[in-house]
């Protein structure tokens, strides 16, 4: 960074994943406003890439955000589109074997993945086997949740209980069927007061 301060002139300089040398690091943070201060004779501009980028307090009214815009789902097909075709040229011109219902599914289960690494996904799921399928479902969400969770506040169960798996639903159903007159409004006219909670 003190190059980059005394830099003879003018520049854009690009730093990738530099937020791990923010944190606690006043010196570093000092830096930094002395470079965005800077005006002229040569005015120096930097540029933070990162998966998160959290700048101190003092940074805050030195510097603009940019968050780069998802993919929507026409993006991502053309994306699916564009690696099956990859994947076809590289094998005599085989197609990938898709149905439009996978399709749809592996689309919707990319909504809010970066495009790289929505490409990197289905180009792996694609030259697993040649096809993109059901069966490639578990494996792209289990991605897509590590990719989401970068900080670990979201926790992914690829294998969950079923219904039947979780404890008293046997009794809640009895209970349910017991006061079902109740709930589809007929228990009024005996007096019964109406059903909250469920």
């Amino acid at each position: 960074m003190t190059h980059i301060r005394e830099a003879a002139a003018a520049g854009l300089y690009v730093l990738f994943d530099f937020h791990p040398y923010l944190a606690d690091a006043p010196l570093m943070v000092r830096l930094l406003r002395d470079i965005a201060q800077q005006r002229l004779p040569r005015p120096l501009h930097l540029l933070l890439i990162g998966p998160r980028c959290e700048l101190p307090e003092e940074l805050h009214r030195l510097s603009a955000r940019f968050v780069m815009r998802l993919p929507d789902a026409a993006a991502l097909e053309r994306l699916v589109r564009e690696e099956a075709q990859s994947w076809s040229a590289a094998h005599r011109g085989a197609r990938v074997r898709s149905g439009r219902r996978q399709l749809q599914r592996i689309i919707q289960n990319l909504r809010g993945v970066p495009e790289q690494d929505a490409r990197r996904l289905v180009r792996s799921a694609i030259w697993d086997d040649g096809a993109l399928t059901e069966a490639d479902l578990p494996r792209l969400n289990k991605a897509r949740f590590e990719l989401l969770d970068l900080s670990g506040a979201v926790h992914f169960e690829l294998e969950t209980a079923r219904p039947d798996d979780v404890g008293g639903l046997r009794r809640f159903k009895a209970w349910l069927a017991e006061r079902q007159a109740a709930f589809l409004g007929r228990g009024f006219s005996a007096g019964l007061p109406p059903p909250r909670g469920v």
